[in-house]
C-alpha cells in the first residue's frame, strides 16, 4: 500500500535552497513534525516550519503527546512573535502555559514566562514582562533549568537596564 507523502506546503521556496525532506501525510507523528519543522527554521523557512509545528499541534491527541504540544505551542508562539504577530503569540502562550502546566513542566512553563516577557517588552507593558521574567526564572529555578533561569535572568536584566535601575540589573 502506497504511503501519501506530500510537503508540508508547496515547496517553491527561494532559488538555491535545498529542498525540504517530504513527511508521511496523516501517517507523520507529531515528533517527525517537530524536527522537520525544526530543520525549515534552519533553513530560514519560518512559513513552513510554523505550517509543520501547527500540522504536529493538530497530531498531538493524548497526555503522552503533551510534551511535544508544548515544544510546538511554544515554536509557533516564538515564530508569531518573530514576524510581528504579538497577539496571536500571546493568545498561543496561554495554551502553551496552560498545557505545560497541565503536564506539570515548570521548564516549559518557564519557556512560555519567559518568551511572553519579551512580547510584553515588545508591545510596551514592561510591568507585566518584568512580573513575567520574575515568574520565569522562579519556575526555571525550581526546575532546575540553568538555561532557562539564565535566559529569564537576561530579560529581567535588560528589562531594568531599560528602566534605568543598574543595581537591579547587576544583582
Amino acid at each position: 500500500m502506497a504511503r501519501d507523502v506530500r510537503p508540508a506546503r508547496p515547496i517553491g521556496g527561494r532559488p538555491g535552497a535545498p529542498p525540504l525532506r517530504l513527511v508521511a501525510g496523516s501517517d507523520a507523528t507529531p515528533q517527525a513534525l517537530v524536527e522537520e519543522a525544526r530543520e525549515a527554521e534552519a533553513r530560514s523557512r519560518a512559513d513552513d516550519a510554523r505550517d509543520l509545528y501547527e500540522r504536529a499541534l493538530q497530531g498531538c491527541r493524548g497526555p503522552d503527546d503533551a510534551p511535544v504540544a508544548a515544544v510546538a505551542l511554544l515554536a509557533i508562539a516564538r515564530l508569531a512573535h518573530a514576524s510581528g504577530e504579538s497577539a496571536v503569540a500571546l493568545d498561543v502562550l496561554d495554551a502553551a502555559r496552560a498545557s505545560a502546566a497541565a503536564y506539570g513542566s515548570e521548564s516549559d512553563l518557564a519557556r512560555a514566562a519567559t518568551l511572553r516577557a519579551r512580547v510584553l517588552w515588545d508591545t510596551g507593558d514592561t510591568a507585566g514582562a518584568e512580573r513575567e521574567a520574575a515568574r520565569a526564572t522562579d519556575w526555571a529555578r525550581r526546575a532546575g533549568d540553568g538555561r532557562e533561569a539564565a535566559a529569564a535572568l537576561r530579560v529581567s536584566g535588560a528589562l531594568a537596564v531599560a528602566r534605568g535601575a543598574l543595581d537591579d540589573a547587576i544583582g
